[in-house]
């Protein structure tokens, strides 16, 4: 199975947006841009989906905005079927919070954990 754009491998998709935003909606950002790696995972055994985003922001989003893990998410991506979707989930947790790279004093990593 091909197509104009090659072999697509099982599971890939397209994240087309990463919304945060605050509960009360009084403001909002799409990270989509600055994510560099993302998960969603779903369980038979488990009755919620979750998942993470690696964050490298130079935008400085975790005092700035602030996110404290209160916040709303709302991810729309395209599936391997070409199907679009999007979910709303509860951002619970800003973690692993540090510098990029030991030489990089303007650009920060974190991992933002999300649930449904």
């Amino acid at each position: 199975m091909s197509d104009a754009g090659g072999i697509k491998q099982a599971g890939a998709f397209t994240l087309d947006s990463f919304k945060v935003s605050k509960l009360d909606g009084s403001k909002s950002v799409d990270i989509r841009l600055i994510i560099h790696a993302f998960n969603i995972v779903e369980s038979m055994s488990v009755g919620a989906m979750r998942g993470t985003a690696m964050v490298y922001d130079s935008a400085d989003l975790v005092t700035t905005f602030p996110l404290v893990g209160e916040e709303l998410v709302e991810i729309t991506y395209t599936d391997y079927y070409g199907t679009k979707r999007t979910d709303v989930m509860f951002l619970y947790g800003v973690t692993d919070v540090g510098y990029a790279t030991d030489t990089s004093g303007s650009m920060t990593k974190y991992t933002l954990s999300f649930a449904l």
